[in-house]
């Protein structure tokens, strides 16, 4: 058994606190939103990104500030904004093909970066299943396993349980990865609607409704296909990794609770949790959450050093439950982006989420106990199994009201969808806008025996601004073809995607005329520990060619090596344009306690041009760490209290 020194672990923490007191400096603070989270990947469809930024006084940044907004996977309509009201809104148009896009915005002149993701599916039954909750159940043991990702729950007599939409598992034994939402399960029964099976070891993807199992077949346990719980023989050979569970003793951090439920892609949420450092048991909390996006349970940041002054970032929540997500946060500064950025100031946000029936939304108020609070209200509600729709509306800094409800319907044949976005300020340069797109295109059919599909569109666009003494309206309609290659397998581990699209605008619109756009990416798997993707878009239009070039090389690179070395990085640069954006992470854990860490972000803009390269030593407290980073362009140390990273 490894010997524990606690007096060892304080000195060294000591140590850092003593550091961080040198110096430490905040340049400003930004705080990015997308809404919705996720879209179908059809080349129309839109997701709201909102850029919030702050001032190293704490103040809403000036309006007229650009941000400058970059994605590895669709296309901005107006990649730079100038921020209205303390914030920065632009319009995602959706991919042709299915991932996860990183989207960065810079805060031009402010070196201020943010970084958030957002969602693309290929289908609408992908989206509805992106929305529903997870939940797990375990009679004798439930934990979830941190660098794993991994939630494992055991019972006798199956009483190890996870449910998802239409899907119930019950179990001896199971295991979640929380990011493919596959289950791995001994002695199941699965039910799907009213059909029920049973089957010794099962391998079943909650998202596809897919996978296999060993069911009894004329006397005999054979190996089965299962589609929407629909049993049928399947006679080929699958990877015996296929029904293998991961050893999660070796995980440093597993966080054991009574209930574990969470939504894909969101957040993960326990009832009853007790954490667990090794065979140590560090902390317990009657409710607990946190983002999947983030690097690790626990990796809100509780307490730092800025600009020579500790903030602080508290959250207490006051109600937690599969319908029912409500914190009240006490903050001394806002803190945001991948700079070392921190905005000054004592307040109170007030986050709650909630589910009713089928629809989900959020009322967050920020800024309370200051003269620039703010309110916003999300909802997304499916109106049918075919009908969706989704409203936003905010007024930060109370300085004006901004308003998009998007309306997509799914019919036998065609989709059909309708986004009304409209503004008003009441302080500033009290401008009133509004804008309607509407398209309808046909349901994606194969072309003969090629390996594409194809569909043809019709879009409507109105646009009217109104300000001062003037008004002026914009109107078009516009015709398109796409063409989307279905995946192909070119070689071991890698798969190759891509899309064209043919289109003709016509009105007073600044994208008037033809289009061609296109796209063909390969992602290759670097053995279990990670993947590499690379993409080359290219676009054709009087509207982006104008701003970000027509051709866009990007990519991203996801690699883990055991618990000691993790990398990842994303780009998106254009090739015959003056716009770079480079993010890049490296972790090496030197010993049970000690990390390193590297960072480095290059976002370039026309004649804006920003560079940050970070180094990070971080020492473990239980599941927290304390981390000292120096950044290049601060030329400071800066100091957080954060979660362990894995």
């Amino acid at each position: 058994m490894q010997r524990r020194y606690p007096n060892a672990r304080l000195g060294g923490a000591g140590g850092l606190w003593l550091l961080c007191l040198l110096a430490c400096w905040a340049n400003g603070a930004i705080r990015l939103s997308v809404y919705p989270a996720a879209a179908v990947a059809d080349g129309v469809s839109q997701i709201l990104v909102v850029a919030e930024v702050r001032t190293a006084q704490g103040k809403p940044a000036p309006d007229g500030t650009q941000v400058a907004f970059n994605t590895t996977l669709g296309a901005f309509r107006e990649p730079v904004v100038a921020i209205e009201g303390g914030v920065a809104r632009a319009t995602l148009i959706a991919s042709q093909t299915p991932g996860t896009a990183t989207i960065t915005a810079t805060a031009v002149g402010q070196g201020v970066v943010g970084e958030t993701q957002a969602l693309f599916v290929a289908t609408q039954e992908e989206l509805r299943s992106a929305t529903d909750y997870v939940q797990v159940l375990g009679a004798e043991y439930l934990a979830y396993a941190n660098e794993q990702r991994i939630i494992a729950a055991s019972g006798k007599e199956r009483g190890a349980s996870v449910r998802f939409g239409f899907t119930r598992i019950e179990a001896d034994d199971l295991q979640l990865e929380v990011e493919s939402l596959r289950v791995r399960a001994r002695n199941a029964r699965l039910q799907y609607g009213s059909e029920t099976a049973e089957f010794a070891e099962l391998s079943y993807e909650l998202r596809t409704s897919q996978g296999y199992g060993l069911a009894q077949r004329e006397g005999r346990w054979a190996l089965a296909r299962i589609r929407y719980g629909a049993v049928e023989p399947f006679d080929a050979v699958v990877p015996p990794e296929l029904f293998q569970f991961a050893d999660i003793s070796e995980s440093e951090l597993v966080i054991k609770a009574a209930q574990i439920w969470f939504y894909p892609n969101e957040r993960i949420q326990f009832h009853r949790a007790e954490f667990y450092v090794g065979e140590v048991r560090s902390l317990s909390l009657p409710l607990y959450s946190q983002s999947l996006w983030s690097g690790g349970v626990g990796s809100d940041t509780l307490i730092g050093v800025q600009s020579g002054q500790v903030y602080l970032d508290v959250p207490y929540y006051y109600t937690l439950s599969p319908t029912q997500i409500g914190a009240l946060r006490l903050r001394t500064a806002q803190v945001g982006g991948r700079t070392m950025g921190a905005a000054r100031g004592m307040f109170l946000d007030l986050e709650h989420e909630y589910r009713v029936g089928l629809g989900t939304g959020m009322v967050s108020l920020n800024g309370l106990a200051r003269n620039d609070w703010g309110v916003n209200w999300r909802h997304q509600q499916p109106l049918s199994p075919s009908t969706r729709l989704a409203l936003w509306l905010d007024s930060p800094a109370h300085q004006g009201l901004y308003g998009s409800l998007q309306l997509s319907h799914q019919a036998r044949g065609y989709t059909t969808g309708a986004t009304l976005a409209g503004s008003t300020y009441w302080k500033g340069a009290r401008v009133q806008s509004l804008r309607t797109d509407v398209f309808v295109e046909t349901t994606p059919r194969r072309v003969a025996d090629l390996p594409l599909r194809q569909s043809l569109s019709l879009n409507l666009t109105s646009h009217r601004v109104h300000g001062g003494l003037a008004a002026q309206t914009r109107e078009g309609v516009g015709v398109r073809a796409r063409w989307n290659l279905i995946p192909q397998s070119v070689g071991k581990g890698a798969t190759l995607t891509g899309g064209i699209t043919l289109g003709r605008f016509v009105g007073n619109l600044p994208n008037a005329g033809w289009s061609l756009t296109g796209t063909l990416g390969v992602t290759q798997a670097l053995g279990t520990g990670g993947a590499l993707s690379l993409n080359y878009d290219y676009a054709q239009d009087a509207l982006g060619a104008n701003l970000l070039g027509r051709h866009r090389l990007s990519g991203s690179l996801s690699w883990s090596a055991g618990e000691r070395y993790y990398l990842t990085g994303y780009f998106s640069r254009a090739l015959d344009a003056n716009s770079v954006s480079y993010v890049g992470d490296f972790s090496w854990r030197i010993s049970p306690l000690w990390r390193m860490g590297l960072g480095y972000t290059w976002q370039r803009y026309q004649q804006y041009d920003f560079r940050d390269q970070t180094f990070t030593i971080a020492y473990r407290i239980g599941f927290r760490e304390v981390a000292l980073t120096w950044s290049s362009f601060t030329k400071r140390w800066s100091f957080d209290l954060l979660t362990a990273f894995y």
